[in-house]
């Protein structure tokens, strides 16, 4: 049985460097999976949706091991098997299924799966303003740096102060100080 499969143009940054780039044409979505395996996460830009073509899982994989079987990490294991293990693996079949933020399609061909919010989260972290707990640093997603001693001041100044401690109460006070 013939599954569809999606397909796109992009563009892939080889090893992730964006000054080493390749155009690559229809490219099913399974494939872009393994490109970005490969090459790194956010190395797939200006997804353009090109259409669809229709061929088996096992048929697809076996096209993809052609391509990309010999492609390994750093101990010797097969990425494409890691992507997809075993003979009947299923493949990626949309491109909403890769979880790609709406900035890595050429604008405007982005497909309704892509959530925006995703978009400004991986916008976020390439600036480097994304924090641990998750928010967005604003001075930094706007250019300004504070130095950190700023940061320090302005993170005291938002604090109420603290309430001033009291002397011991009689109860509380020694039996020497109260005789």
């Amino acid at each position: 049985m013939a599954d569809i499969f999606e397909t796109a143009h992009c563009e892939v940054a080889l090893g992730g460097d964006i000054n080493n780039t390749v155009v690559k044409y229809d490219m099913t979505a399974g494939e872009i999976a393994v490109l970005q395996i490969i090459h790194g996460k956010d190395a797939v830009t200006s997804i353009e949706p090109s259409g669809t073509v229709r061929r088996s899982n096992r048929v697809e994989k076996a096209r993809l091991t052609a391509i990309y079987g010999r492609a390994a990490d750093r101990n010797g294991n097969s990425l494409l098997e890691k992507l997809y293990p075993g003979a009947a693996a299923r493949i990626f079949q949309r491109l909403d299924e890769l979880e790609l933020s709406g900035s890595q399609f050429k604008p405007g061909l982005a497909p309704e799966g892509i959530d925006e919010a995703d978009a400004a989260e991986q916008k976020a972290i390439n600036e480097g303003s994304l924090l641990a707990d998750g928010s967005v640093d604003e001075d930094a997603a706007n250019g300004l740096d504070e130095p950190e001693a700023d940061d320090q001041a302005d993170d005291q100044a938002d604090e109420p102060a603290a309430a001033p401690t009291t002397a011991p109460s009689a109860k509380s006070a020694p039996a020497s100080v109260l005789s």
